[in-house]
């Protein structure tokens, strides 16, 4: 696979290839309050459902909460004029302020760190008998713990030391001045870690970024000039926007984003219905990963609506993507999934990129 990165004055994008089918893709903002950021903020009032805060000059709206923690890091209730640490959520999209939560969270490997919290939470992915043995290992840690699935493969020594540093983060945090305490590194950086294993071909034409994947990558290619050309990234991204894709059978996916749901809809075209439905799995797994779509999902499948068929083709996706999880199949023979949100929208990020040039 491919990673090519290449920062811009408006924006920063890292796109995987294999091949030349794209199979990942972020844009980073510079001016936009990226999901995780963690802030101070002042609360400025109610409103339906929880507050208006302001982040410096930004508004923001954040989830009801009558506890928060104070700029130095305390428990403290939440009333107007209070100054709350907020950490971002979700970005702004089109109609809607950027949301934050009073719930602060560090995230390391195999644990999740929430400061100033009590209790002990676990994936669900884990075993009853990993549970158990993780759970002596944090009965006494005295502040709010997640264990993630991965904790399972880590000893004890290594998952304190993880616990350790991300408490040590948490002072640093709290150590910064300024509204903006703690941004996640940009985009480029997590997605080469990710894909480490993979990659044959890294590619930037930013000096200080090559510098720092070569850590990861050390034959990572430093294009000074013509990448973004050279590999058509515009159209990537304009490509990767588009509602429709074709599959190779000849039928088409539909991808249409509502504010209630994101809803794909198979078309066999002339093909097989079977043939349809089983390129089109495969194929809204990428769409849900390069569009970074999230929250409540419905999948209409080609062909008659045999709810098994259904079924085992929603076991395929989640096989595929991990994080989904399948709900059912509708009376109506429509497949239901939820992904939990994590990665900013595309279709958001590009819309605030435009907007920036208004």
């Amino acid at each position: 696979m491919r990673l090519i990165h290449s920062l811009g004055g408006r924006d920063e994008i890292s796109a995987v290839f294999d091949g030349d089918v794209l199979r990942d893709l972020y844009i980073d903002l510079p001016d936009a309050l990226a999901p995780e950021t963690i802030c101070r903020a002042r609360v400025l009032k109610p409103v339906s459902g929880g507050w208006f805060v302001a982040v410096g000059h930004r508004s923001a709206f954040m989830e009801q909460a009558k506890t928060a923690l104070d700029w130095d890091g305390f428990p403290i209730a939440v009333g107007e004029g209070t100054g709350v640490l907020v950490q971002v959520r979700h970005a702004a999209a089109e109609d809607k302020d950027v949301k934050v939560s009073a719930d602060v969270t560090l995230a390391g490997d195999a644990l999740v760190y929430t400061p100033n919290r009590q209790g002990i939470a676990f994936s669900r992915a884990l075993s009853p008998s990993a549970k158990e043995r993780l759970g002596k290992v944090f009965a006494d840690v005295g502040d709010s713990v997640t264990v993630r699935t991965a904790a399972d493969g880590k000893t004890v020594g290594e998952l304190t030391e993880e616990l350790k540093s991300l408490r040590a983060l948490w002072n640093a945090v709290l150590a910064q001045t300024g509204d903006i305490l703690w941004e996640p590194e940009a985009a480029v950086f997590r997605v080469a870690q990710e894909y480490a294993s993979v990659l044959t071909e890294v590619a930037t034409d930013s000096a200080q970024t090559a510098l720092r994947l070569k850590t990861v990558f050390p034959k990572t290619d430093l294009v000074l000039s013509g990448l973004r050309e050279r590999e058509a990234l515009p159209q990537v991204i304009e490509e990767a926007l588009a509602a429709r894709t074709d599959l190779p059978c000849g039928g088409s996916l539909i991808v249409e984003q509502t504010a209630a749901a994101v809803c794909f809809d198979v078309n066999a075209g002339g093909a097989a219905w079977g043939k349809a439905n089983e390129q089109a799995v495969c194929e809204i797994a990428r769409q849900i990963k390069i569009k970074g779509l999230s929250g409540q999902m419905i999948v209409d499948f080609a062909g008659k609506k045999d709810k098994a068929v259904i079924a085992a083709l929603g076991k395929k996706l989640e096989k595929l993507d991990a994080s989904l999880r399948i709900a059912g199949v509708s009376n109506l023979g429509l497949l239901e999934m939820t992904k939990r949100r994590g990665r900013a929208c595309l279709q958001d990020v590009w819309r605030n990129h435009e907007n920036a040039d208004d």
